[in-house]
């Protein structure tokens, strides 16, 4: 993944991880201390849409990862251990953007039930978030420690008995 500059494509302005963080002070930069959820979602929507072509395949692709993950026959504990593996490659940046993605139209029906399900978003740095609040858009199994998780995911689980198969097709 890379960053290209608009007018000379040549300039290579932020590679890997680097990307989120470019992207991230973009949307901030258009966020300017907006606390209106409605309004972040509205920017984030033109910040997803403007990185779309290395940003969708970045989520598809994770999303693709943990669905494997969930659907795989093993024993849950070795499925939270895959998935927190997953996590630990992640960058600050990176887990505040997969959070908005959750948010997004493009991720929420799918992609962020599985953030919840793995609590995916437990070590997310949450002052880059721009609005607190935001996080109560997500079951609290998405933030949950360890020692919290199972009890989080029981409730979790009842709120959501459709997507608790792990042959399901979500």
């Amino acid at each position: 993944m890379d960053i290209r500059g608009s007018k000379d494509s040549t300039k290579v302005k932020a590679t890997g991880y680097e990307c989120f963080r470019w992207i991230y002070k973009k949307f901030k930069k258009k966020v300017d201390n907006e606390k209106d959820i409605t309004k972040i979602k509205n920017n984030y929507d033109k910040i997803q849409d403007f990185y779309k072509h290395d940003l969708h395949h970045y989520y598809r692709f994770l999303y693709h990862i943990l669905k494997f993950i969930k659907s795989a026959e093993i024993p849950d504990t070795e499925k939270f251990k895959y998935s927190s593996i997953l996590r630990a490659t992640l960058s600050a940046y990176e887990l505040e953007m997969i959070f908005h993605n959750g948010l997004h139209s493009h991720g929420s029906s799918h992609f962020k039930p599985l953030l919840e399900y793995f609590s995916f978003l437990k070590n997310m740095d949450k002052s880059l978030l721009f609005n607190q609040n935001q996080m109560k858009s997500y079951h609290d199994v998405a933030f949950a420690p360890s020692s919290q998780r199972e009890n989080l995911l029981k409730d979790w689980k009842v709120k959501n008995p459709n997507y608790c198969n792990p042959n399901d097709t979500n």
